[in-house]
């Protein structure tokens, strides 16, 4: 059985066995779709955007962008480089 590994403060586990280039990907993606909504929300108009719905979307925002930083550290121990500050603080 593969010993995952815990993020701090966070439900994502990410099995250590699993090749770079995948985790790569996968922060890859995440950041990609943070990208696109963030240009998405740029074409509504307070009008047209309802508090809640605004609220939802910063909280999907933050979860993308908190996973990736989180795979993308992962990533920088793996290849013995660390940051000058953590992408997570």
């Amino acid at each position: 059985m593969t010993d995952f590994v815990s993020l701090p403060a966070s439900p994502l586990w990410i099995d250590p066995q699993t090749p770079t280039a995948e985790l790569y990907l996968y922060a890859a993606r995440r950041f990609g779709a943070a990208r696109d909504l963030t240009q998405s929300l740029t074409c509504l108009t307070l009008q047209a955007g309802d508090e809640q719905d605004l609220k939802a979307v910063a909280e999907v925002l933050s979860v993308l962008l908190e996973d990736g930083c989180k795979v993308f550290d992962v990533l920088e121990k793996r290849v013995g480089h660390a940051p000058p500050h953590s992408l997570t603080d």
